[in-house]
């Protein structure tokens, strides 16, 4: 996204700069992946897939072992997506007809998301992170709500589209804290309309062709799955997998949706605070570190995008946590649970204010 260095630019505050200096070390020297660990990660994914397979397709496989099955496939489709946002990312190669081939793979061929959509919606959102009028990511009227500012019908600079706080939005809104961990459970297929959405509307849409193909390949090896099943426990197999898919979901809201909401367009000063501000990370033993996939360093992440998720720990040790000791920033970092917690409160808290007349609501913010 970098275009060049502006002439006469104004002096950039301390933290700014300090920011500048570390991140020009890191594009430097830290973009080089371990690929063993990548080995490491295929291996798991080949060994869920396969069993996944096994259990669909043994003679004597029965309700139970094919729901077995479909639970192995959503915990493939959760693990697999982070290595399309690896390579969404130019993280793993480092080159970008290569990364953009392995995201053909891993994210159209066998997640049915297209890299195409991903990423035109994901680097808007790491732009302007928790913008509430700009960031994809936080804008979901009329189903959910993460702050009271959407009831003023905020337009969406990504969408080009007036979000109206309309009677549905009302209806859902009021009642997002009870429906968000449901809605997550099939929010995966909304994934599925959005790509083709992107990829029948948008103007440009870098090799359109191969995003068609990989997503037709995509449908019919899991219609032949299904397909493959009794005919009592096609939709039960369906509906699970994509259910233990959405674990995913709700791992990337957590980073977010409880954080800062900010609004008009950010000042290129605050870019650093804004990351910080809008993003907060999930706190882990690093044997856990292969269930988040990277997406617990969020803060790190969104500070250094294109840095191997491998190494995001020990950045987070070593660089991020004394920068922000030595500028006076805030880093927010709670463990998976208590981020959950979080996340209801906030939906909760959007969906009571939802409920107030509103002139007592702006009363309630003066």
């Amino acid at each position: 996204m970098r275009v060049g260095m502006v002439a006469g630019a104004r002096d950039a505050p301390a933290h700014l700069t300090a920011f500048r200096k570390f991140n020009a070390r890191v594009q430097a020297g830290e973009l080089r992946t371990r690929y063993l660990d990548y080995v490491h990660i295929a291996a798991r994914m080949a060994m869920l897939f396969g069993s996944m397979l096994a259990c669909v397709l043994h003679p004597a496989a029965g309700f139970k072992t094919h729901m077995f099955g479909a639970a192995l496939l959503g915990i493939f489709w959760q693990q697999s997506m982070f290595i399309g946002h690896d390579a969404g990312h130019t993280s793993i190669t480092f080159d970008r007809k290569k990364d953009a081939m392995i995201g053909w793979v891993v994210g159209n061929l066998f997640n049915g998301v297209g890299i195409a959509w991903w990423m035109a919606t994901h680097n808007v959102h790491h732009c302007a992170c928790n913008s509430l009028e700009c960031d994809p990511d936080i804008q979901h009227m009329p189903v959910f709500a993460v702050s009271n500012k959407y009831f003023n019908s905020v337009y969406s600079l990504y969408h080009h589209r007036q979000m109206t706080y309309c009677r549905l939005a009302k209806l859902f809104v009021r009642v997002q804290h009870y429906t968000f961990y449901p809605i997550m459970a099939v929010a995966r297929i909304n994934l599925y309309a959005q790509t083709l959405i992107h990829l029948i509307k948008a103007k440009h849409v870098r090799n359109r062709g191969v995003e068609f193909l990989t997503l037709g390949m995509f449908a019919t090896w899991l219609g032949a799955v299904i397909h493959a099943l009794p005919v009592g426990h096609r939709v039960p197999f369906f509906f699970l997998s994509h259910a233990v898919a959405g674990i995913i979901h709700i791992q990337i809201c957590l980073s977010h949706f409880s954080m800062n909401v900010f609004e008009g367009r950010p000042e290129n000063d605050e870019w650093v605070k804004m990351q910080l501000g809008g993003t907060m990370d999930i706190s882990c033993p690093a044997w856990l570190d292969w269930f988040h996939g990277g997406l617990q360093f969020q803060t790190e992440h969104h500070l250094c995008p294109r840095l191997p998720r491998h190494k995001l720990r020990k950045f987070r040790d070593d660089v991020v946590k004394p920068y922000a000791k030595a500028n006076g920033l805030e880093l927010k970092s709670i463990g998976f649970w208590q981020a959950n917690a979080e996340i209801v409160r906030t939906l909760k808290q959007a969906a009571r204010e939802s409920r107030l007349a509103p002139h007592f609501h702006a009363a309630m913010h003066l």
